[in-house]
């Protein structure tokens, strides 16, 4: 059995909200914070250190070792031996506590598999790069193993782990993401989404991704790249082009576009068994609308500190379970190893007692931006749609929410709000809307818009969350001020085309928790964005344009201090036109059973970057049992 003795070496942080780009000496290699995959170390200059970076020592791995599970398919010779799946260089992670054990499943739930793949994408996406499991959340190196960025930032040379494989045993090279990012992603007609991913954007065209060799990506722009390795850390990177370039019509003139989208939606992409992935378990099987079955990759490419082959759980399993109170239950009756995909306000003080018996612990992440109310700029009725291009509407439907009471009742008190326009102040926003030009002219109790119509409007929520409570608490209070206010409440599966669609009145949705990297949900980066305003490009108001314009000059800043001050103007001017309507912030709650090892303490939260939650990295989370 051969032996590795890989280091860590320095690590120039780019920190999610505030990147920079690395200067001085390069990191040859670099690993994740609590992983080290480095086989030369560099010295540490003062730029670097000023900059937030870090040093660890080396750490050697005595060898390298697989799991039971696959010994009688190595002894067969259905498999190689594990030296010889593991790349060159493998990316070494240090547990939370210690190394762990192998066998047994991760027992996981959604409420859709297919509207929801997400969350089983976000767990078990691999990207090239990957950021810390705990703030300030530098960016660390992952499917690639080193970078380079050209002085001027306009350029970023990557270099690939060598010999890392698809699950099938397919080399995986620089070539299956380009045709990720060439075939599908610029080709309109091949992706999903007919949105272009305004990440992917840089000084307003879609940046240049070439191959240098087979395992090392140039990425370019006309522009400096000030956001590129957050980019990099966002989202699947790359799909294997030895199972789909066959049914792509640039490759084969029988295939279709439409067989091809069919063929890659994302979750089939995530979910569908037989689908080569990076990931540390595959799907091996899926019942739809009741459960997906994961077992682990031969090929993974990381291991502990004592060189055994990760993941240590043998399967990982997703449940479809329809509400997010069974899920709750399920968790308290032990089916459910952790949660915390979704918010479980109603249910924190039931989850709170039953946690006394033992079993299981509860905690509650950092607070984060809560789900808030999206007006359509360009809804189908040409009054309502001048209604809500009105500031003054829109700052008086927010003050005519009180949140202090969605707190409570919804959210166990765990809901705070700050800001502008977030008071609770019926007598102004009647006010407002009087100043407008909305009055109630029959007396009838609600107002007219301009063109002589009822001032009504419809809000879509999903049925399968907190939204209804909180729309039964929002709709008397816009009623009071005179807004009519319908409710449309139903599955995922018919709320969210609809909002792709543009076929909304008031929407929920959860607002951009980073405004540069989400930057489509704020700002005029395409024909159809942000979605809320699709018209933005003809008919934004200047205020849009001139936030369009700070954030696109933003992603080009390299200076951090400087793209700090970018960020703030950025922050108060969308906070003074307040686009769309705030919740306010909460708590995210989740809970995990005693059972499992290898779970962090504290958690953060996002709606990115490997989130369920965010800070738990499932292939090294054992279990005990």
């Amino acid at each position: 059995m051969k032996t590795a003795v890989l280091g860590v070496t320095l690590f120039l942080s780019c920190l999610p909200f505030a990147g920079c780009l690395p200067s001085g000496d390069k990191p040859e290699k670099e690993g994740l914070d609590g992983t080290s995959s480095v086989e030369k170390p560099v010295r540490v200059d003062s730029s670097a250190e000023e900059q937030g970076g870090s040093v660890a020592a080396e750490v050697a791995v005595p060898g390298f070792r697989g799991p039971p599970r696959f010994e009688s398919r190595v002894a067969s010779g259905e498999l190689p031996p594990v030296e010889e799946r593991l790349p060159e260089n493998p990316l070494v992670v240090t547990p939370f506590d210690r190394p762990g054990t192998y066998g047994g499943s991760i027992r996981r739930a959604v409420i859709a598999d297919i509207a929801d793949y997400t969350a089983a994408f976000k767990t078990l996406n691999e990207n090239l790069m990957v950021y810390d499991r705990a703030p300030p959340f530098q960016i660390r190196s992952n499917l690639a193993e080193s970078y380079e960025f050209e002085p001027d930032g306009r350029s970023v040379t990557l270099r690939l782990r060598r010999g890392i494989r698809w699950s099938d045993g397919t080399p995986f090279t620089v070539d299956d993401i380009l045709f990720w990012y060439n075939d599908v992603i610029l080709d309109e007609e091949a992706r999903n989404n007919p949105i272009f991913p305004s990440r992917w954007m840089n000084g307003g065209e879609p940046v240049t991704l070439e191959e240098l060799d087979p395992l090392t990506l140039r990425i370019s722009s006309p522009r400096p790249m000030g956001m590129i390795l957050d980019t990099l850390s966002y989202e699947r990177i790359a799909i294997p082009k030895h199972l789909f370039a066959p049914v792509h019509p640039r490759y084969n003139p029988d295939a279709t576009y439409e067989g091809f989208r069919d063929h890659t939606t994302p979750a089939r992409l995530t979910l569908e068994p037989g689908t080569p992935s990076l990931s540390a378990w595959v799907p091996v099987s899926w019942t739809r609308g009741q459960r997906v079955i994961f077992e682990r990759n031969p090929y993974y490419w990381k291991v502990d500190t004592l060189g055994n082959q990760l993941p240590y759980a043998d399967t990982f399993e997703v449940g479809v379970v329809p509400s997010i109170d069974l899920i709750a239950l399920k968790f308290i009756n032990g089916e459910i190893d952790l949660i915390g995909h979704y918010r479980f306000p109603k249910v924190y003080q039931a989850l709170k007692f039953e946690e006394k018996r033992g079993g299981f612990s509860v905690r509650l992440g950092e607070p984060f931006p809560n789900t808030a109310l999206f007006l359509n700029w360009d809804a189908e009725r040409p009054a309502l749609r001048e209604a809500f291009r009105n500031r003054d509407v829109r700052i008086a439907l927010s003050q005519a929410l009180n949140r202090s009471e969605i707190s409570e009742i919804v959210y166990q008190g765990l809901l705070t709000s700050t800001g502008d326009y977030t008071s609770f102040d019926p007598e102004h926003a009647r006010t407002l809307l009087d100043r407008a030009g909305y009055r109630d002219g029959d007396g009838d109790g609600v107002r007219e818009l301009l063109d002589g119509s009822r001032f009504e409007l419809t809000i879509d929520g999903y049925s399968d969350s907190e939204i209804p409570d909180i729309c039964q608490l929002i709709a008397p209070r816009w009623n009071e001020i005179g807004v009519k206010t319908h409710l449309r409440i139903a599955m995922q599966e018919i709320i969210t085309p609809r909002r792709i669609n543009g076929e909304f009145e008031v929407t929920f949705y959860n607002p951009p928790s980073d405004l540069l990297i989400s930057s489509e949900k704020v700002a005029i980066t395409g024909s159809n964005e942000p979605f809320w305003h699709r018209n933005a490009l003809d008919e934004g108001p200047d205020w849009l344009r001139e936030l369009t314009v700070l954030i696109n000059q933003a992603k080009e800043t390299v200076d951090r201090d400087k793209r700090l001050e970018q960020l703030a103007r950025i922050q108060n001017l969308h906070a003074k036109n307040i686009p769309f309507i705030p919740l306010g912030e909460t708590r995210w709650i989740w809970a995990a059973g005693n059972r499992l090892g290898n779970l962090p303490s504290q958690i953060s939260t996002a709606d990115y970057f490997r989130n369920w939650p965010w800070t738990i990295f499932h292939e090294q989370v054992y279990v005990r049992e």
